[in-house]
């Protein structure tokens, strides 16, 4: 699908970003006098390549355009699909006709979600939003109209290295379905079950698993076993990445 975010750029930083992407391309889409399209290799760290888009208006003084799509669409019923990005534009439901077109059927500008994939349930989407952590939220949205139901910024506080206290979120977090519950895997190590309804969020647990940067895979969960990787140093003990397996079949 095409990248469907936005973010306009000076020239100069444009052009030597786009000669670094450039070089890194694994294919074209699109090459015109006024676009770019391409794929480039995993940027946000679940295994698949990223689609990357250059536009510019071929008049003196336009801006240089720059979008990257990393968050995968929801399928929604037979015939609609959800795509986002954070880059300004947001999210859009598209509906495809009976003539093999794609319709537009609703936008929703403040649901721009960075890499991470909406999770489709009982006719509404949820997700955590944001391009950077502290613009991140969660929200959720009826798929049939596009309403806004709400958005929570859920925040706490949690001890950390030297008794001192860190402020902590799930901010670009990931939400999986899974043995009857929804899961939540905060960006810094954060674990928790949720209870998301269209009135609103309740965390019924929550516990920190490390403290560690850019945890931004989706967890697995297999049998009673849940997966969770650890992609950077946690902060706590000073341990190294790893892939961390949960048995949580005891607590059944």
């Amino acid at each position: 699908s095409a990248a469907n975010g936005i973010r306009s750029s000076g020239t100069l930083d444009a052009l030597g970003q786009m000669s670094s992407d450039v070089q890194l391309a694994l294919s074209f889409t699109e090459s015109t006098s006024t676009a770019a399209t391409f794929w480039v290799p995993d940027r946000t760290g679940d295994g698949a390549p990223e689609q990357i888009r250059y536009a510019w208006g071929g008049t003196t003084g336009d801006p240089v355009t720059y979008s990257i799509n990393g968050s995968t669409p929801v399928a929604v019923g037979d015939d609609r699909v959800y795509i986002s990005d954070c880059y300004e534009k947001g999210g859009v439901m598209l509906e495809l006709t009976e003539d093999l077109k794609w319709k537009e059927v609703w936008k929703a500008p403040d649901f721009g979600i960075h890499w991470v994939t909406p999770l489709l349930k009982d006719g509404y989407l949820y997700g955590f939003r944001g391009r950077n952590e502290p613009d991140a939220w969660l929200a959720c949205y009826d798929v049939k109209t596009g309403e806004e139901k709400w958005r929570e910024d859920l925040r706490w506080t949690s001890p950390g290295p030297g008794g001192r206290d860190y402020n902590l979120s799930f901010f670009r977090g990931n939400l999986l379905q899974a043995d009857g519950r929804t899961w939540a895997l905060g960006e810094l190590g954060t674990l928790a079950i949720l209870d998301l309804s269209p009135e609103g969020v309740e965390v019924v647990d929550r516990t920190e698993l490390f403290l560690a940067r850019s945890t931004w895979s989706l967890p697995v969960l297999h049998r009673g076993l849940l997966y969770v990787s650890q992609h950077e140093q946690n902060y706590l003990d000073n341990g190294p990445p790893r892939l961390i397996c949960y048995d949580l079949r005891a607590a059944e």
